[in-house]
Parts: C-alpha cells; sequence; structure tokens
C-alpha cells in the first residue's frame, strides 16, 4: 500500500471506508480520485486496517503518504 488509493482499495472500497469514516461514500470516492485522505479521518482508517487485520496502516505511514503526496502535488 503505497498511496491513499491503494490504502482505499485494500480496505474495501471507498463504500466500505466512508461507513468507516462517518463521511458520504462519494467524499471516500473523491479521495480515492485525489489521493489524499484528510489527517482528521486517520485514525478511523488505522481503525478499519486493524478490524480488517491490514499490517502496515498506521498513523506514521499516513503521515508518509501525506508528505509524499503533497511532494507530488508541488512537483
Amino acid at each position: 500500500m503505497n498511496t491513499f488509493p491503494d490504502i482505499i482499495t485494500e480496505l474495501g472500497g471507498p463504500a466500505v471506508v466512508a461507513v468507516a469514516a462517518g463521511v458520504d461514500p462519494g467524499v471516500a470516492r473523491q479521495w480515492k480520485a485525489r489521493a489524499n485522505i484528510p489527517p482528521a479521518y486517520w485514525p478511523d482508517i488505522v481503525e478499519l486496517a486493524k478490524a480488517r487485520g491490514k499490517r502496515g496502516v498506521s498513523m506514521a505511514t499516513l503521515a508518509k503518504l501525506g508528505v509524499d503526496a503533497d511532494k507530488r502535488r508541488v512537483a
């Protein structure tokens, strides 16, 4: 899982992520399309990953992906 879209896919897709984060599925689809998950929702993503037995999704991982995504947007 090297990108936010990878994480969303691995966790079951936008609909599943939306339920876990308490947002509309359209919002989670936008996150995937924009390759960004707002930091306010990272704890929900980490908890979903734990519940689904997906290793490698931590606050540190999400923070690194956020920095990487910002670098790509600036470049």
